[in-house]
């Protein structure tokens, strides 16, 4: 089968393709492309998802379900991507798969022994953060803080992963990912999507019920 990807959260995006047997066993990452951060997604997203299919050569009614990024991040970018990642699944009644942000950042460092602060920027003073345990169970479930806050009250080792650069705290207790482990990458709901051994099943009510986590109502 074949798996489709979709991250919008922020300026710049990515999508992903998949390919994989039906227990996933057999599973091989086939194509990655972020999103350009000149112009908007509702330009760049459906023809990068076109190339990527054509790249491959790939038809699209070979898809299998669609993997997609619901917020926290972009008011504007989480809706365009969640909304044609639902025309997609409608149009070809194919299972949607969502997933948070947050996570997906926190995926990047996945195998540390601290606890991981995953934080986006969200403007206006603010930012989003979570935090998970080294099983990427949720330890604080998203929430907004004021810059000046974020650290308030986080009294153990974490390892800080996304815009960690509204981190001021310099201590032991806050060590920071890498650059490149700082990006959202489309190809994390992947490795959540087998890692949480998720189902892969159409489910129409999924679909229509399924919401951006704005957090705040929103966000550019």
């Amino acid at each position: 089968m074949i798996l489709l990807a979709i991250d919008t959260s922020s300026v710049s995006g990515s999508i992903a393709l998949a390919s994989a047997n039906e227990n996933l066993t057999d599973f091989k990452i086939i194509y990655q492309q972020y999103l350009s951060i000149n112009i908007t997604h509702s330009e760049t997203l459906l023809p990068e998802i076109d190339n990527a299919f054509k790249k491959n050569k790939l038809d699209i009614n070979q898809l299998s379900a669609v993997l997609v990024s619901i917020g926290p991040g972009s008011f504007t970018g989480i809706r365009i991507g969640l909304a044609t990642a639902k025309g997609i699944c409608t149009g070809l009644k194919i299972p949607l798969i969502p997933f948070n942000t947050l996570e997906l950042l926190a995926t990047n460092v996945y195998g540390t022994e601290r606890q991981i602060l995953s934080l986006i920027d969200a403007r206006m003073n603010e930012a989003y953060i979570s935090i998970y345990n080294h099983n990427l169970s949720i330890e604080l479930p998203a929430e907004l803080r004021p810059y000046d806050q974020i650290c308030k009250d986080l009294n153990e080792k974490y390892l800080c992963v996304g815009h960690t650069h509204l981190i001021t705290n310099n201590n032991d207790n806050f060590a920071f990912a890498l650059a490149h482990q700082n990006i959202i990458n489309a190809s994390s709901m992947f490795s959540l999507l087998i890692y949480h051994n998720l189902p892969i099943e159409y489910n129409p009510e999924i679909i229509n019920n399924t919401e951006p986590t704005y957090i705040r109502s929103s966000t550019n």
